[in-house]
């Protein structure tokens, strides 16, 4: 600065220069060339003066305040040359283009080895930067492959489109060669660009880069390389100075060796402060202001805090004009936009972990390569080597570098999927709006096409994992109730042969069959490198805030090396490692080598040796007294509920929260909800092994006693906190599946144990019956099956057992069998007589509920009522035993008087109901009662009180983890949003209902929703084609049910909507086809809205004599249905009604003057005026049955009059 500026002739235009508002600038301008005639010597001290004072750290120069660069009005520094001859220049446009170029060659041409730099030490932080922006502002491409011509291809074929890159950034290594005198840049070679890895390094000098770079007039060239900005003699001979001789507008660089860390913290501001519309210069001085403000660079175990002043080393190269390349900056509302798109585009892909993407990047990388070249990669390894982690952060990668548009996730656990539908339904829901696989019935190749048509319209990868959970056993027998492997795999060839935009990523680990076998697409993962290995400790301590004590804080890198040895640089066991190096790396070090050499000796070359040594030294650090009780916990499946530790373990429940705390503090444990304790997956499996075979069988009866009680206690919360129940079964199930073996094995052992092991079996069936566990739940009915035949005679154990085949049945939408097992069920009760043996008393009146139940879901209401009210009697009769079963007695007889259309009874049974539902604190039949009175309300016309009380019911079914009331909440949602003319909300609620159906498999489900979505189209949204499909697809699944009167709805929509097509002939098939189905069921099947049907079809094919009989064969029909107490259903009878209820009030006036209103109103519909003349006429005293013979009436009005009729003579 003294030098520069201290002199007394600057000191006057430097102290203006300060006083100027707006942005400073401190430009460098070096003239290397010497003047004309200049002697050889003299030129050359010329050159190596202007080299000099070009290299000078410009960015340092400090006056007495500070350096001029901070404050408010901090100074730009850059570095300029003359211009002695003119270069093209291009003017930035939007979108903004940046061609990153990240090269990682691995050997030099002789074959040493390459230092290796992180792939994305650039890359993460540039994206990060700018994807907010949206494609309308900025897109960025990565070359691949990073090779110089390609570069050059790059460049060319995007100004032949018209559409010319503005930034270049390189992100590589750089050198000042020597033997040249240049700068140069390393690029990969292009002889090696179908390798996977040992790619030879190609320098590119600065002369030969320029030379290439000189036509394209690029506004800014960014080198993330090291002595990129650096020249020894020549000043033009850096590859930044040369770039801007030639034609680049602003060149950023490195003017001595970056730290990796360095870098990356500068390039997110830098990039950051351009997208916000700042010019170059003040870009470079965030990026600057970044690195100064913070000089710590990050932690080095074994060393200590590695804190740098580097913030000087990016320097700027620029022509006089300082660019602004962004002229448009995001708003809020744009930017949020943004955000939710890219999250929609990476679908349901896992998270980072918590301490964030740690290593494997050089994995990471060859994936990449591979991925150019292929079109799918299988990542192998075994449990805890960072499968998931690794295929996941490379999914997301992809996204988001723009390779792929789209993401899918997909974890083909049973759990998760059974089957090739549950697989399309879980790929159709992340790339597609509204999608259900159900809406194409067993047409998968329909199925299939929409998510076809979404992978050729945008690029995708999908990432299917744990693809080891449906490989068949070493004798080829398929896991069960997993999806069919060689079915998954033929769908996933047919999505890529669909589109070669369609990239498939596998996780498993064991390997797959053909045709994704291919060894060169099949990586493996094995231990990390251990620099890797120590920053993942360094990184999950760091996030977790652990610090070793100064006494043990590893003095030299070399113990740190050998701590992470220890456990072989196992992913997961140096995550759980982690914590112990909080307590001292020595010591850890010591305790883990001892342990692994012990385990070693007891189970040679186990590749779990290194997880279980983190395990028992997490162990040790539990107090003396502790640590025998702990092993107990060996014969627990996952966790389990305090409860039932504490009494496994033998202690009291108090007596086990500080065990469940320290367990917690050595991070061998996780606390859950409701006092359940989740466990290290390792646990378990590693307390077992210094336990003998009785020992573990002793603590195994102890655990199943435990959870028998535990059965019981949520079996009661079922009825008082169902929302407990439910959480705590599904924390429980794998506990449940555990104890459901062992009474497979007790049950083998000791039949005599049937009648006890089918009644806990029983309230599982029932906890699992409602959450969407099929596979658990089928395991259950087969052994509660089995125990009731080995049951000695009829008793409780063969009748619950009858009755929950009953109510599967039902589930299924078996109605014919479920009728004829319920009507054997109360002929075997009725036999056996309420004193056959303790509780039959219970299970006689449940027999008559039960067939109720039967008779109401096949519309047959009445004589459902006449059961209902029965069962209730002698519920009640019971006392308390009864008590919460005649309240749900209750709500069943409401629904029945529901379908009968005696509304305001149902309504009132309703509201009783829910009084004595939540007095009996059963708070899961109160919401179901209050969802069945929205549906009332609806009926009535009520819609906002309708939608009100069903979302409230939804969100308490979601609390309660209950997926079929849940889609049962959205599906009455559909129906009120209909009513109320909100067809798109109609719509998305029914899909809702129908994805939630098809992913429980509920088939009776799917085929209600599906006869509403074909109803919606078809009478609302005039998608007639759709709307066929969507009922075909109903009545095929009602026809497999033999689900007669379901099936005639299906049949009615179709034939409505084949009748607005003009294709009469197939809609008489469809209707004739309905009026037989609904015959059985009398008013509940509505037939006279059957016979209106074919009257319309008949009429429209000119037919009139068939016409008039099917439009009085609908009259007569809803007259029966009136004269039986049925409600109006329409505006002609309703209106009747209440000039009906006028006159008997004695107010006949005023009744006449609202029929003589209506008839004179222009906006009355004709029918209406008509209606009205009848009506006026009869009361007048006019007796004539004829009026009611008058086609144009409508057949609903005709019946009304003919019932005026009848009710005024009697």
């Amino acid at each position: 600065f003294a030098a520069a500026l201290g002199g007394k002739s600057a000191q006057p235009p430097y102290a203006a220069w300060r006083r100027q508002n707006g942005s400073h600038r401190f430009s460098v301008q070096v003239d290397f060339e010497p003047p004309e005639d200049t002697g050889e010597e003299e030129s050359a001290l010329i050159r190596e003066a202007a080299s000099a004072l070009l290299s000078l750290p410009w960015e340092l120069l400090h006056d007495e305040s500070g350096y001029l660069s901070q404050g408010a009005d901090a100074v730009r520094v850059r570095r300029r040359l003359p211009k002695r001859k003119p270069t093209p220049k291009i003017k930035a446009d939007l979108p903004i283009r940046v061609l990153l170029i990240t090269s990682r060659p691995e050997v030099t041409e002789a074959g040493n080895p390459v230092s290796y730099i992180d792939h994305r030490s650039s890359a993460l932080p540039l994206t990060a930067a700018v994807e907010n922006l949206g494609e309308g502002l900025v897109k960025v491409d990565i070359l691949h492959p990073p090779t110089f011509p390609a570069l050059k291809d790059a460049l060319r074929r995007a100004r032949e489109a018209g559409d010319p890159y503005e930034i270049v950034h390189f992100d590589g290594h750089g050198v000042y060669d020597r033997r040249v005198g240049l700068g140069a840049l390393c690029f990969e070679d292009p002889r090696d660009q179908e390798k996977l890895g040992k790619r030879r390094m190609q320098l590119v000098h600065a002369t030969e880069l320029a030379a290439e770079l000189r036509a394209y007039g690029v506004p800014l060239i960014y080198l993330d390389a090291c002595q990129s900005a650096q020249a020894t003699d020549d000043p033009m001979a850096s590859v930044a100075a040369k770039l801007l001789e030639e034609g680049a507008s602003s060149v950023v660089a490195m003017s001595h060796s970056v730290l990796v860390e360095t870098a990356r913290r500068f390039v997110e501001p830098f990039y950051q402060a351009l997208a916000e519309g700042r010019r170059v210069g003040d870009a470079m001085l965030a990026g600057q202001a970044a690195l100064f403000g913070d000089s710590f660079r990050f932690k080095i175990m074994g060393a200590g805090d590695l804190r740098l002043q580097d913030w000087f080393v990016p320097v700027l190269f620029q022509e006089a004009g300082d660019p602004q390349l962004f002229t448009v900056r995001l708003g809020d509302d744009a930017a949020r936009l943004g955000k939710q798109r890219r999250e929609l585009q990476l679908g349901k892909l896992p998270a980072p972990p918590p301490h964030g993407f740690v290593g494997r990047s050089r994995m990471l990388l060859r994936l990449e390569r591979l991925l150019v070249q292929e079109r799918y990669a299988v990542i192998r390894g075994s449990g805890g080597m960072g499968k998931t982690a690794l295929a996941a952060e490379l999914t997301r990668w992809l996204v988001r570098s723009g390779r792929y548009v789209r993401a899918a996730f997909l974890s083909v656990e049973p759990q998760n999927v059974q089957d090739i539908k549950g697989v399309l339904d879980t790929l159709g829901g992340q790339l597609l709006p509204k999608y259900a696989v159900s809406a194409y019935g067993d047409n998968l190749t329909a199925a299939r096409a929409p998510i076809e048509r979404a992978l050729r319209d945008h690029p995708t990868v999908i990432l299917l994992d744990n693809m080891e959970s449906v490989l068949p056993d070493h004798q080829g027998v398929n896991p069960a109730g997993a999806a069919d492997v060689g079915e998954l795999l033929e769908l996933c060839s047919k999505l890529q042969a669909a589109s070669e935009h369609c990239c498939l990523i596998f996780t498993s680990r064991e390997l797959l069959p053909a045709p994704y076998a291919a060894a060169k697409n099949t990586v493996t993962l094995g231990r990390l490198p251990q620099d890797e290995a120590i920053r993942l400790v360094e990184q999950v301590m760091a996030d977790n805030g652990w610090q070793p004590p100064e006494s043990d804080d590893a003095a030299t890198p070399e113990e740190v090396a050998q701590l992470v040895e220890t456990v072989g640089c196992h992913p997961r066991a140096l995550v759980l490692l982690a914590r112990e190096v909080a307590g001292g790396v020595h010591a850890t070090t010591e305790a883990v080598t001892k342990l692994m050499a012990e385990l070693e000796a007891q189970r040679p070359g186990d590749r779990e040796n290194s997880l279980y040594a983190s395990v028992e030294l997490s162990l040790r650090r539990l107090p003396p007294g502790m640590r025998e009780p702990t092993n107990r916990l060996a014969v627990f499946h996952g966790g389990g509920h305090l409860v039932n530790m504490a009494a496994v373990l033998g202690l009291e429940p108090d007596a086990m929260l500080p065990l469940a705390e320290r367990l917690i503090g050595v991070g061998l444990a996780e606390a859950q909800e409701y006092g359940y304790l989740r466990l290290d997956p390792a646990l378990p499996d590693y307390l077992k092994l210094s336990q003998p075979a009785e020992q573990l069988a002793e603590l195994e009866t102890a655990w199943a006693e435990a959870m028998v009680q535990l059965i019981g206690f949520l079996y009661e919360q079922m009825f008082k906190d169902a929302k407990v129940a439910s959480r705590l079964t599904l924390l429980e199930l794998p506990n449940l599946l555990g104890l459901l073996g062992w009474l497979e094995k007790r049950l083998t052992a000791d039949p005599a144990q049937a009648e006890a092991i089918s009644a806990t079996v029983r309230q599982i069936e029932q906890l699992l019956a409602n959450l969407n566990r099929p596979r658990a739940l089928s395991r259950a009915v087969a052994l509660r099956t089995r125990a009731a035949e080995l049951a000695p005679e009829w008793g409780q154990a063969r009748f619950n057992s009858e009755r929950l085949l009953i109510e599967r049945l039902l589930g299924q939408g078996q109605l014919q069998s479920a009728f004829d097992k319920a009507q054997a069920l109360l002929e075997k009760a009725k036999t056996a007589g309420a004193a056959a043996y303790p509780g039959a008393d219970y299970d006689l009146a449940m027999a008559h509920f039960m067939l109720g139940r039967v008779l109401r879901d096949a519309g047959q209401a009445d004589s459902a009522l006449t059961l209902y009210t029965e069962a209730q009697q002698r519920f009640e009769a019971l006392g308390e035993r009864g008590e919460r079963m005649a309240a749900v007695t209750l709500s069943e007889q409401a629904d029945c008087l529901m379908a009968l259309g005696r509304l305001e009874d149902a309504a009132q049974t309703y509201t009783e109901n829910i009084k004595r539902a939540e007095k009996l604190e059963d708070f899961r039949q109160a919401a179901v009662s209050k969802a069945n009175l929205a549906t009332l309300r609806m009926k009535q016309g009520k819609y906002n009180d309708a939608v009100t009380g069903l979302e409230e019911a939804r969100d308490i079914f979601e609390q309660l983890g209950e997926p079929a009331m849940v889609a049962t909440a959205w599906h009455q949602l559909g129906n009120v949003h209909q009513g109320a003319g909100q067809y798109d909300a109609a719509e998305s609620a029914y899909r809702q209902s129908l994805a939630i159906k098809t992913q429980t498999n509920n088939l009776a489900g799917q085929a209600n929703t599906l006869n509403m979505l074909g109803n919606l189209y078809g009478g609302k949204l005039g998608r007639l084609e759709e709307a066929v499909n969507f009922d075909r697809q109903a009545a095929d699944i009602f026809v497999e049910l033999g689900d007669q009167r379901r099936e005639g709805l299906a049949r009615n929509n179709i034939a409505i909507t084949l009748r607005k097509l003009g294709r009469y002939t197939e809609a008489r098939t469809e209707i004739l086809r309905a009026i037989e189905c609904n015959r059985p069921f009398g008013h509940v099947a509505e037939p006279w809205k059957t016979f209106n049907i074919l009257h319309e079809i008949e009429a429209a094919e000119g037919k009139t004599t068939e016409s008039q009989a099917a439009w009085r064969q609908a009259r007569d029909a809803y007259l029966t249905y009136r004269r039986q107490g049925g409600y109006a259903q329409f505006g002609g009878g309703k209106l009747i009604e209440h000039v009906l209820g006028l006159l008997a009030q004695q107010k006949a006036d005023e009744a006449t003057a609202l029929l003589s209103g209506l008839a004179d109103d222009p906006q009355t519909p004709a029918w209406l005026k008509q209606l009205i003349q009848a009506v006026v006429k009869i009361l007048g005293g006019e007796r004539d049955r004829a009026l009611a013979d008058d086609l144009s009436l409508g057949y609903s009005n005709a019946a009304e009059i003919l019932l005026l009729l009848e009710r005024l003579d009697r």
